[in-house]
Order: structure tokens, then sequence, then C-alpha cells
């Protein structure tokens, strides 16, 4: 007898052809894509559409935008897209860790994934759940010393020529123990 996962008939989870992990640029740039040639997708994003890039201030270091670009209508300039051509951006979050990829079950042909929405069933599954900011007191407990490392994520637009700022660039990720 065949279970529900291996016969999508057999249950009454959404079954999409792909679902996506994440709503940040990545995310967002992958769901144009795959929606452009009708691939059925859904993005489950748990903090805010866009990632990083829609709470950074000023974004000057992307192409195609010369004169800059406010990272919050970047954000939504990337949303707009994706939902033109057919993305559907629900604000939840994988929840449940089955495998040792984190919350999906591979299920014969689909990959079932538990949400904060329900069950969901998926041919395919891209990840793209970004990156964050460390704080400081996250890189003191490991005896991390951020001064003369300049790691910043792309779009972040926090290279300047003041000391504090490169120092405050260093705390983000990826972070290295030791810079030369």
């Amino acid at each position: 007898m065949a279970d529900a996962a291996a016969d999508p008939t057999r249950t009454s989870a959404p079954i999409h052809d792909v679902v996506m992990i994440g709503a940040g640029p990545a995310a967002l740039t992958a769901a144009i894509y795959t929606t452009r040639e009708d691939i059925d997708t859904v993005l489950f994003e748990r903090g805010v559409v866009g990632g990083l890039a829609a709470v950074t201030d000023w974004i000057d270091n992307y192409p195609g935008f010369p004169q800059g670009i406010a990272g919050l209508e970047y954000a939504d300039k990337l949303r707009e897209q994706a939902e033109r051509f057919g993305a559907q951006i629900e604000l939840g979050e994988v929840t449940r860790v089955q495998t040792d990829v984190k919350g999906i079950t591979d299920e014969g042909m689909y990959k079932r994934l538990d949400t904060t929405e329900g069950e969901v069933l998926a041919k395919a599954v891209l990840i793209a759940t970004g990156s964050d900011y460390k704080s400081w007191a996250s890189l003191a407990s490991r005896n991390i010393t951020p001064t003369g490392c300049i790691t910043v994520p792309l779009a972040t637009g926090l290279f300047t020529a003041t000391s504090v700022w490169l120092s405050l660039a260093a705390a983000t990720l990826p972070y290295r123990k030791q810079c030369s």
C-alpha cells in the first residue's frame, strides 16, 4: 500500500514545484527565474522579506543602481517583481527538523516540510536563509576580536574611510577568528 507522500492525491498538504526557505535577495531572484518558467514557487520567510537588504539604510555597491538605492526600496522592488511572475510569499518558517537537512524529509519524489502554516510537499527545496549580524557580545563570548578584519555582506555599503565603521563591519557574517 502506497503512503500519502508517495501518492500526493492521498494527502491534503499543498504540493508545490519549488519551496524556498527564506525570502532575501537570493531567494527572490531565484523565484523570479522559476516563476517566469511557470514553475509553481512558494517562499517561506520568518523575518522580513528582503533579508538584510531590507534593513540596510543605503546600498551603494549593487550593479544597476549607479546612484545607490535605499535597502527597503530595493527589497520592495525584488518582492514586487517576484510576485508579478507568480511567486507566493508566506510569512512563516520551516519548524521541524526531521533529517540532517533542516526541516526537510525526502518522501520519494516529494520533500515534506513542516511549517508554521502546516505541512507542505515540494518537488524541490531551495534553502536561502541568508546571514545575520553578530553582536559584539556573541563575538566576545568566543574570544574573537574582529579588529583589523573587514568581512561585510556584499550589499551593506559599509565600506567607508572611518575606522569606526570598519570595526563595526568586522562584526558581520561571515566572521573569521584570525585575519591577515
